[in-house]
């Protein structure tokens, strides 16, 4: 029998050649599209701040993805996945190594400030009796980690107090990671922590089965956590931050209570702010909606007194290994805000005055 092997490869010395270089220059091709490929994702995630699979597909063009696609194959969805996360990681670091201070720098906006909220913001603080200069003190106190053993600002108050609107505000730009109580329960409920610039836990559960925990959680000390699919890691130290309608050692033994205050700044608001559902709050519902530059006007607003305030803590506490500072730098141009946003105040009173008189 006879086979016919016209068509079959040459085994000659030169065609090897040839189809080794092939397949290398194919490779090369390769690997410089797949290459621009990732730096373009990358690009993509940095110019539209996404932090998700799901807002990746949420914002891009379907143009764009479907050329992903046809570029990449089923397998850009993980080189997708792990770019997100990985700009996701160092973003936070960043953030993570600023005191608060800078990121006040970094993101308030004079025209976004809406003065009926800052006026509504410092009523919250008379209505409940607590001093802006004050909460603010020690805000910066846990939010820098700067002393040893006090690691944790706790706000307690009943429904519609402002407990979540106030921490939200403050923690706009610190971007902590946020733990439910429906988590509580869970083997893996600190496994988002190690990467994270701050925690805040919403009406958390603490009972004598992770008391232990949390007394390392709120002093600041690290804890070794499970990992899904991974080895333990080590939660090293995180500023937290507690929304609680219940004081948070409700559920543990006398001996323990005193342990707890020991480790935290508690704040207590008493006072309920009206709402669409509930109109019957002695502080009015806000006239807009309130955002972090109202918040940041009221701080600027009281900016002196409070990094007054914030400096006689810090000498008269143990400072921490950890502790961020804040340098001369900061309070140059925190105070040049405070200038504008007090001209833009006179220039807006002015303005309010002419309109009556015109009237």
């Amino acid at each position: 029998m006879k086979y016919d092997l016209t068509d079959a490869p040459s085994t000659s010395p030169l065609a090897c050649d040839q189809y080794i270089e092939q397949k290398k220059q194919a490779s090369k091709e390769s690997v410089t599209q797949r290459t621009f490929s990732i730096d373009y994702i990358s690009s993509l995630i940095t110019e539209n701040k996404i932090t998700s699979y799901e807002s990746f597909q949420r914002i891009l063009p379907t143009e764009t993805k479907i050329q992903l696609l046809k570029q990449l194959g089923y397998v850009g969805q993980n080189i997708i996945k792990t770019l997100i996360k990985i700009h996701t990681i160092e973003a936070l670091q960043t953030i993570k190594t600023k005191h608060y201070y800078q990121l006040i720098i970094d993101s308030f906006d004079l025209s976004l400030v809406q003065q009926p909220n800052v006026s509504l913001l410092s009523r919250l603080f008379s209505s409940n009796s607590i001093s802006v200069d004050t909460f603010f003190a020690k805000f910066l106190i846990i939010h820098s980690t700067n002393i040893t053993k006090i690691n944790t600002l706790v706000i307690h108050g009943q429904t519609n107090t402002g407990k979540s609107l106030l921490l939200n505000l403050v923690l706009s730009d610190t971007k902590p990671t946020t733990i439910a109580r429906e988590r509580d329960k869970s083997n893996f409920h600190l496994d988002q922590l190690p990467n994270s610039t701050a925690v805040l836990f919403e009406e958390p559960i603490i009972d004598q089965t992770t008391i232990g925990t949390w007394k390392l959680l709120l002093e600041g000390s690290p804890i070794p956590t499970d990992m899904k699919h991974s080895d333990k890691e080590i939660i090293n130290r995180l500023p937290v931050f507690i929304s609680t309608n219940q004081p948070i050692w409700n559920w543990v033994s006398a001996e323990d209570v005193s342990p707890l205050k020991q480790r935290l700044f508690q704040f207590d608001l008493t006072t309920q702010i009206s709402s669409f559902v509930d109109r019957t709050g002695i502080i009015p519902q806000p006239p807009s909606i309130i955002t972090k530059h109202d918040l940041y006007a009221l701080f600027l607003h009281h900016l002196q007194s409070i990094h007054d305030e914030y400096i006689s803590l810090l000498a008269s506490l143990p400072i921490s290994e950890t502790s961020k500072p804040y340098s001369n730098t900061h309070i140059d141009k925190l105070q040049q805000l405070q200038i504008q946003l007090l001209l833009q105040d006179s220039s807006d009173t002015i303005s309010r005055a002419g309109e009556i008189e015109d009237v």
